[in-house]
């Protein structure tokens, strides 16, 4: 019965907010979201000359029946990753910061260098780019249970304390392996570096200079009551809200709130307009291995070449992709953890675009 309703909920909420609306391509995005039993996303595709199509469908709080709007706010995930990539080479344009010195320079005396697996020989580009061969934090019982205890308050300290002492997975630059613990090591040196939170950086180096007026790096001890967006989990055909678990959200390594607007401008402007760093500093990030730059992936959506990254967080999954031929963006943003509805959106559109 509740996946009945919840099907009747997103037909009837459905709406296109487009000039040029598209109404194949509106039922195809709420058929995939029914199929996968996803409560709602947006999905926003931004054109060359700077036109944006935006498709709505389903719901931000199944509780309420709020429907999702053009505007909803959404935890991306990893796809901050990208935000704060950019932001550590906007330090090395500087020279604040060299991309190939051992990380170790810039770590701060919070970081016990002697007990991180490869601390002292990895480089800041090898954090960027996946090749530390430190593992991934997320992957310990010790966080799973740390997230059941209902811990308020995560720090990268504390997430490192996870991964103190264990065996590295690989030599550093040896094979590419995605571990969300780089990110954290990169939190901390833009830290110790600008002597400021890095949400500050962010704010300083992306979000002004951009406008990106609903764009923040959430903070998990002080829920802002602007984040309207329930976010789901399903198990055994059973949705459950989930937005208040905290799996330390807010940290670098996925802490950003933002809209399909805002990180369309963001991407945009990096890889379109190219206006947001050096040619050289993006030509650095684009250079892939083993399909990883430095913060972004290259990947494939059909026979079109993507510059691309997913985010899953407790309640929300989504992904950006930029496609260089024909200039088009696209952005998926749901409320459900794990959809698998966002392949087959990122398809439906680019079959249409």
């Amino acid at each position: 019965m509740r996946r009945l309703l919840l099907t009747g909920l997103l037909l009837w909420q459905a709406t296109v907010f487009a000039s040029d609306q598209n109404e194949n391509l509106q039922s195809a995005i709420d058929k995939l979201l029914i199929q996968n039993h996803t409560p709602g996303a947006v999905v926003l595709m931004g054109k060359a000359n700077d036109e944006n199509v935006v498709y709505t469908a389903g719901l931000a709080n199944i509780a309420t029946k709020v429907p999702v709007s053009p505007t909803q706010p959404f935890r991306i995930a990893s796809m901050s990753k990208t935000f704060l990539a950019v932001t550590v080479l906007k330090l090395v344009e500087s020279g604040v910061i060299d991309l190939d010195a051992p990380a170790k320079n810039y770590f701060p005396d919070s970081i016990k260098v002697s007990h991180l697996p490869n601390g002292s020989t990895v480089t800041v580009r090898q954090l960027l780019q996946m090749h530390s061969g430190i593992p991934n934090y997320t992957e310990y019982d010790a966080y799973a249970k740390e997230i059941a205890k209902g811990t308020q308050i995560w720090t990268p300290e504390k997430c490192f304390g996870y991964i103190y002492d264990q065996k590295p997975n690989a030599k550093p630059g040896a094979e590419y392996e995605y571990s969300n613990t780089n990110f954290l090591l990169l939190q901390r040196i833009v830290e110790h570096v600008t002597k400021q939170p890095f949400a500050i950086s962010l704010k300083h180096h992306i979000f002004d200079p951009l406008n990106l007026k609903s764009t923040y790096v959430e903070n998990p001890n002080q829920r802002q009551a602007s984040f309207t967006t329930h976010g789901y989990s399903e198990e055994g055909g059973q949705l459950s809200d989930v937005s208040t678990v905290n799996d330390g959200f807010g940290l670098a390594d996925g802490g950003i709130i933002t809209t399909a607007q805002d990180l369309n401008a963001f991407i945009q402007a990096l890889l379109r307009k190219k206006n947001l760093i050096s040619e050289t500093a993006l030509k650095q990030m684009l250079a892939t291995q083993d399909t990883y730059g430095l913060g972004i992936f290259a990947t494939k959506v059909g026979d079109q070449l993507a510059l691309s990254h997913s985010g899953t967080a407790s309640g929300f999954s989504g992904q950006y992709y930029y496609f260089p031929k024909t200039q088009i963006s696209l952005i998926i943003l749901t409320n459900l953890e794990s959809s698998d509805a966002i392949d087959g959106i990122a398809e439906v559109v680019l079959d249409n675009a």
